[in-house]
């Protein structure tokens, strides 16, 4: 069953050929007008270049079969060669001649694959016509190690849409577990209520068996005893001292200096103390930087590996949402989402707010529509919307 990914895109400009190896599997779905048309009813055609599978590969092992046959027909002449001299002879010319015939067809061969080899075939993905027929829908997946060259001919230019895929999930279960147990994605701020957390109460006390329990009953008894002796001590030694303050008083009168003094030590004890209390708070909040192109990133936790550099290939895991909170993408399981970094691979936002990230750090980003899909309507994202990633750096390559 095939898994659908990552977006994948491409804007074809008539007369500009776009050469592609294919590094990953992906499949085209939609093809339509940009938004900018040169002509409003002009006619473009969109194709594809690559090369087709030989028809040699179709063809059935009948060659194989008959050389088989052939065998078994030349051990039966082996054995009629025993009666004769002669007829060995004349056996062995013939073999001499299949064998001419055979590297004659060898031959053959090769050279049917090398011309099939050469073969490119040009095909016709669809036809759009401003004001008429601006997109189409499309079902065409592309395998890993081909190479492709899409072109657009007429007036306007034309938007590719579709998706990475994976094609044969079940090869990968082996990665899934152990990609999970070495990226955990729980500590990215995912609701709560999702999880099933037990919690358990350090007071709680568990009566033991048998006779400890009289044991523990009397011990209990003690420590309060013990509790309401301690609490009495202290009312007895406050009347003791507010019946002695009386007679002390006169002697130890306090001048005015003194107490200026006294009144100073105490705002210097205070003041640190003031000035530890507001610094606890600050430690939760997240680093928020606004770029001059729009870009919102917030450093929720910063990482302590090594930091991400255009041309790194990074492992990313994260979860993508609109404004109004409703998820359109994520990768939290699995294999990690993987690119290079500055080649254009992502949307603008991803490349330009990823840069010096650290592995183990994690990000949230808010990315104007300029620097994610424009005006495009794809599926699942309006026109001109605003995105909401959190990220978590796994990897870098």
């Amino acid at each position: 069953m095939t898994v659908r990914m990552n977006l994948w895109s491409l804007t074809l400009v008539p007369g500009e050929p776009v050469p592609l190896y294919v590094r990953r599997d992906f499949q085209i779905t939609n093809a339509a007008l940009t938004e900018e048309l040169r002509s409003n009813d002009g006619r473009s055609v969109v194709k594809v270049t690559h090369h087709p599978i030989p028809a040699s590969a179709f063809e059935s092992d009948s060659e194989f079969d008959s050389d088989e046959e052939m065998d078994d027909e030349e051990m039966d002449a082996m054995i009629a060669e025993n009666e004769s001299d002669d007829d060995a002879e004349e056996a062995a010319e013939a073999e001499d001649k299949e064998g001419d015939d055979e590297e004659e067809s060898d031959d053959e061969e090769e050279d049917d694959f090398s011309d099939d080899e050469d073969i490119e075939e040009t095909s016709v993905l669809c036809s759009l016509t401003a004001g008429k027929s601006e997109q189409a829908v499309l079902n065409l997946t592309f395998v890993e190690g081909e190479v492709v060259i899409f072109e657009v001919s007429g007036p306007n230019a034309v938007h590719l849409m579709g998706n990475y895929v994976n094609q044969w999930p079940e090869e990968e279960s082996d990665c899934d577990s152990d990609c999970e147990s070495h990226d955990d994605y729980s500590d990215m701020g995912l609701d709560e209520d999702e999880f099933s957390v037990e919690e358990f109460s350090e007071d709680e006390e568990i009566a033991p068996k048998g006779k400890i329990v009289a044991i523990e009953e009397k011990k209990v008894e003690k420590k309060a005893a013990k509790k309401e002796e301690k609490k009495a001590e202290p009312v007895k030694a406050t009347k003791r001292k507010a019946e002695e303050e009386p007679e002390a008083s006169p002697a130890k009168a306090l001048s005015k200096a003194e107490k200026k003094k006294l009144a100073k030590k105490a705002k210097t004890e205070e003041a640190p103390a003031a000035a530890a209390a507001p610094a606890a708070p600050k430690e939760k909040e997240t680093k928020k930087k606004t770029l001059p192109s729009g870009l919102v990133i917030e450093d929720v936790k910063v990482g302590d590996g090594p930091a991400a550099k255009p041309g790194k290939r990074l492992g990313m895991r994260y979860i993508g949402k609109l404004t109004n909170g409703k998820q359109f993408d994520a990768n939290t399981g699995g294999k990690p989402f993987s690119f290079v970094l500055g080649r254009g691979e992502v949307i603008a936002g991803w490349d330009q707010g990823l840069a010096g990230m650290a592995v183990g750090g994690e990000r949230r980003l808010t990315i104007p529509a300029k620097l994610a899909y424009g005006n495009q309507k794809i599926p699942g994202i309006p026109a001109n919307s605003t995105l909401k990633f959190d990220v978590k750096l796994v990897s870098i390559n």
